[in-house]
């Protein structure tokens, strides 16, 4: 089987859709499949080993912003896919990029791309949070894939309600949900470990650690993030933990890390665009995560948090309400003051905390383990190619 996985550059980020896709790359490979990578846009050099990587780079036309730029970008993108997808025999194209699923979206419905090749876009962002005409575009050209996949059961309602609103007609089972995973070495959990970070990081075992991670985007919420630290900011035995990317504004970033600093002195620990290593450290100290984002589409940190049993708290919006299937842990969008008095009441019953840390622990182990979302995604291929 001949699969090209469509992703857009950079592909060295933090953000959980890149890591989704790279799991489910290094898996395919190991499997044996013919595995190639396929990548438009500014200049990067990536190897992922056993898998052939196809690079386009279009640096020259991002130095520009202007309408111009933008119109070369979109036909040169749009020449490379025909080029390539005409001149490669391919069995499945998997598209986890949104703008990558436009063009490609667009070309099927025209037959300008082979029509025996399968296609699946993985939607990696939230239906309804995507703008109007893209959601009306989406909705448009929904039969230019074989499948679409959504990593929660709350975005493929968001799809299936989008697209019968606008009248279109369509299975139920062209829009199918697979959960994103974690790779084997985040289950590895060691109580002793966990206490030699925290006595590095000079937390007692009387302390609680509030941790938030992302990148930087405005739908992230990190100004709610910023309340909640306020909200906290008196209570002596709370400290914060904060891993942020540079993501869209890297200004917008550094205001957010100096606000925390500002508030919160020493009691706050911050990362910016680490790897593994430094985010392992991160959430072993943590006793709480909280996602603040609006529209998330799974929220792979939630699940990177309860792999070390922490307890996992999120906005009620998107796909994150199915991730930690727990209700009295969520909180409306922007609402700090709700996220705030679900952590304290934690803190005032220690029972239920210590019960929470074992259950979220076990549902990272028992439904978001990798094997999961590869044998999941493996089924979907071969049923396609029948």
């Amino acid at each position: 089987m001949k699969i090209v996985y469509v992703c857009d550059a950079p592909f060295s980020g933090i953000g959980g859709s890149i890591k989704s896709a790279k799991t489910i790359i290094n898996a395919m490979v190991a499997k044996g499949y013919d595995v190639t990578l396929l990548l438009i846009g500014k200049d990067e050099h990536i190897q992922i080993p056993g898998c052939r990587v196809d690079y386009y780079n279009q640096y020259f036309f991002y130095q520009k912003s202007n309408l111009i730029a933008k119109i070369w970008r979109c036909i040169i993108r749009c020449i490379i896919y025909i080029y390539y997808f005409n001149t490669h025999e391919v069995d499945v194209v998997h598209v986890h990029s949104s703008s990558s699923a436009k063009f490609i979206a667009g070309l099927k419905k025209y037959g300008l791309i082979p029509k025996k090749t399968k296609y699946i876009f993985n939607d990696r962002h939230y239906y309804s949070g995507y703008e109007p005409r893209n959601q009306h575009f989406y909705a448009r050209t929904i039969n230019s894939w074989d499948i679409v996949l959504c990593t929660t059961e709350n975005n493929k309602q968001s799809w299936l309600a989008g697209i019968r609103q606008r009248g279109i007609k369509i299975s139920e089972n062209k829009i199918r949900v697979v959960s994103n995973a974690l790779e084997p070495f985040w289950f590895d959990f060691s109580n002793s470990k966990r206490t030699k970070i925290r006595d590095e990081l000079g937390i007692k075992d009387s302390d609680y650690v509030v941790g938030f991670s992302g990148r930087y985007e405005s739908w992230k919420r990190w100004d709610v993030a910023v309340e909640i630290a306020k909200h906290m900011m008196d209570m002596d035995n709370v400290h914060f933990m904060v891993a942020i990317g540079k993501g869209s504004d890297e200004g917008k970033m550094k205001s957010i890390v100096q606000q925390f600093e500002s508030l919160l002195g020493n009691r706050v620990h911050i990362y910016i665009d680490v790897g593994f290593e430094q985010m392992e450290k991160f959430y072993y100290a943590l006793d709480f995560f909280v996602l603040t984002s609006e529209n998330e589409s799974f929220g792979r940190t939630l699940i990177e948090a309860m792999t070390k049993k922490v307890v996992v708290l999120a906005s009620n919006s998107g796909g994150a309400p199915n991730v930690i299937q727990k209700d009295e842990n969520l909180f409306e969008v922007g609402d700090s003051g709700a996220a705030v008095r679900i952590i304290q009441n934690y803190i005032i019953d220690e029972s239920r905390f210590e019960k929470d840390k074992n259950y979220f622990f076990a549902l990272a182990n028992r439904e978001y383990q990798e094997k999961n979302m590869v044998d999941s995604i493996e089924k979907i291929y071969i049923e396609l190619l029948k």
